[in-house]
């Protein structure tokens, strides 16, 4: 088990070097997961969307276009790969990274008392 954590660790500590410009996830292990789950289909677009999703959640926080953000960001999580003609890899990151913000988003809006949708 204690072998199982310093490998663990070992794979945060070397990943974190390079999640420096890496914006999915809203810390270090949900980064690292996002990143390895990205890995086969290109980090760019997903990247992208996740950066345009932090955005949206900044300048809408106080809002009920907050709302929105969730969705536009599966929306894109799905269409930065269909749009390549990487149909598979946009189902595929739809599920590990649009579907989990979308569904989870309400919970942290009505978590934090902002309870918009």
């Amino acid at each position: 088990m204690r072998f199982l954590l310093l490998i663990l660790s070992c794979i945060f500590c070397f990943a974190s070097s390079y999640l420096n410009d890496y914006y999915c996830g809203a810390g270090a292990v949900s980064k690292t997961l996002s990143y390895l789950a990205s890995s086969a289909c290109g980090r760019e677009p997903i990247n992208g969307c996740c950066y345009q999703h932090d955005s949206c959640y900044e300048w809408n926080m106080l809002t009920p276009y907050i709302v929105g953000c969730d969705q536009q960001f599966a929306n894109c999580s799905y269409t930065a790969y269909a749009s390549k003609n990487q149909t598979w890899c946009a189902s595929i990151i739809y599920y590990t990274h649009g579907a989990v913000v979308n569904t989870f988003g309400a919970a942290f809006r009505n978590a934090i008392g902002y309870g918009f949708g």
